[in-house]
């Protein structure tokens, strides 16, 4: 099948060394403008230039008498020939100048070795090649490969193919300048994202109404499009607003019908006692400071805490020169005082230790222990006068007539009769006497058991009893341990006088 004119090319390659091709060209046969015979061995082949302005003249030199047979095949191969390319003359193929290619062999043609005409001098401009073409008409048809340049008009595309996409992170959506026109489009990296995995648009700026959820913060606002109340006042945030508090701002003292303490000021520690709808009371004698809670004042008054039910009531306070809160009691007393017929009682692990009965009776249960090993422990009465200085504690101490100790010695009546004690330290106003209770001696006075007798020996305590003549005989006690000197020691109120 014959392929179109404007389906061929005219291949002419005018080197005049064999094998090379570098000067080879194509002319498009739907550029060909026309033939003419200049002489009987030259035949003209004229090409459209460029807009159409000029010409371009290719010469083919031709064996003497064949012009006609070679215009014939020629003008065949152009309308009816089925080959794409059309071989003109090829040097690389001829043998010599006189034998043609292979497609006009019988007309023994040639290419002139220059087939550019000088525009300067023979007013023609310079044929357009194959590789550069620049002419001035229409192409048809499909165009398969490369092509590179402008055209001078095209068709604006109306649709665009596009593809879903949710994976990218940042896109830039495009936007024109103007509202209609054939405008090329523009993105704004900067100001202007879509997260197309999240559905997140980012806009530096936005202007106008916005409908629907709106998620941050505004830089400005002005109003908000419905007041709302806050303690019964609108607010749309257009301008300030007071909210009132019994008549007043919050500012102000708020009372205690509203919730408040009807007070401006409290000083620290103070403690605040109700006073119905007035303001509350801030107790002057009643404050908390640190992890103590103290009542009173350096003041004339009677501080005092106040215990009742149905049965009792029962005062426990210091008294003062106005209110002694006992009857005879003096200004400063600690007081107790239980006005219902009910005993007081006084009570250790869950136990009565001392009880004072209706009738003011004071009983008290005294529970003595075996003492310690170290002289001078004890559990019992203890008194702190004498003034005697230097003492040996675990020794027993006999109370002189002018009113100091002395070591009790049972070899005579002056050292052994009176009030007898042992001694808990060096000093007798400082550490105290012992005058009946458990003790520890500084002396092993018997067995567990014995009967102690006042010793003639200077301080101490024996199971034995002294037998010379005008020795003391009285009963100081009993040995509670074999070997540490514990006893109870309860010296008897009479003795007697060895005579031997």
């Amino acid at each position: 099948m014959a392929l179109s004119p404007d389906e061929k090319f005219i291949y002419v390659n005018p080197d005049t060394t064999a094998g090379e091709y570098n000067l080879a060209q194509y002319f498009p046969v739907k550029y060909l403008r026309g033939l003419e015979c200049a002489y009987a061995t030259s035949f003209y082949v004229y090409f459209r230039g460029p807009k159409d302005a000029k010409s371009t003249r290719l010469t083919v030199s031709l064996t003497s008498g064949f012009i006609k047979e070679f215009f014939i095949q020629f003008v065949d191969e152009i309308n009816f020939g089925e080959k794409s390319v059309i071989t003109l003359a090829d040097r690389n193929v001829a043998v010599d100048s006189t034998t043609g290619g292979t497609d006009f062999q019988h007309v023994n043609a040639y290419v002139s070795p220059v087939i550019l005409s000088d525009a300067l001098t023979s007013g023609y401009e310079d044929v357009q090649v194959f590789e550069d073409l620049d002419v001035g008409g229409t192409i048809t048809g499909d165009l398969t490969g490369d092509v590179t340049g402008n055209a001078s008009t095209a068709s604006v595309a109306t649709t665009v193919t596009v593809a879903n996409e949710s994976t990218d992170t940042t896109c830039f959506p495009l936007f024109s300048t103007a509202s209609t026109g054939n405008l090329a489009p523009k993105s704004n990296g900067a100001n202007l994202i879509f997260n197309s995995n999240t559905g997140l648009l980012t806009a530096s700026l936005l202007a106008g109404d916005l409908t629907g959820d709106v998620t941050g913060n505004a830089d400005t606002a002005t109003a908000l499009a419905t007041a709302r109340a806050i303690n019964g006042v609108d607010f749309d945030g257009s301008a300030a607003i007071t909210v009132t508090a019994a008549g007043s701002t919050l500012s102000d003292t708020v009372t205690v019908a509203k919730g408040g303490t009807g007070l401006t000021t409290v000083a620290a520690n103070t403690i605040l006692t109700g006073n119905g709808t007035s303001a509350l009371t801030a107790e002057a004698n009643l404050t908390f400071s640190g992890n103590r809670l103290i009542i009173g004042a350096t003041t004339e008054i009677s501080p005092h805490i106040r215990f009742l039910n149905d049965e009792n009531t029962v005062n426990i306070g210091v008294s003062a020169a106005t209110d002694g809160l006992i009857s005879g009691s003096a200004d400063g007393d600690f007081a107790i005082n239980c006005t219902g017929d009910h005993n007081v009682l006084f009570g250790q692990n869950n136990a009565i230790a001392a009880k004072i009965d209706t009738d003011g009776d004071f009983n008290l249960n005294r529970k003595f222990t075996i003492t310690a090993d170290a002289d001078a422990s004890y559990e019992g009465d203890v008194v702190y006068f004498g003034g005697t200085t230097s003492m040996t504690k675990g020794t027993i101490y006999h109370y002189k007539s002018d009113g100091t100790w002395e070591v009790a010695n049972a070899n005579a009546v002056a050292t052994s009769d009176g009030l007898l004690g042992v001694a808990l330290g060096a000093a007798s106003d400082t550490n105290g006497m012992l005058l009946r209770g458990m003790v520890t001696l500084d002396h092993d006075p018997g067995a567990v058991g014995d009967v102690l007798f006042l010793s003639n020996t200077a301080g101490d305590a024996s199971a034995t009893a002294p037998s010379d003549n005008n020795d003391i005989v009285r009963v100081i006690g009993y040995c509670l341990d074999v070997s540490k000197g514990k006893i109870w020691f309860n010296p008897d109120n009479t003795f007697v006088e060895v005579t031997a």
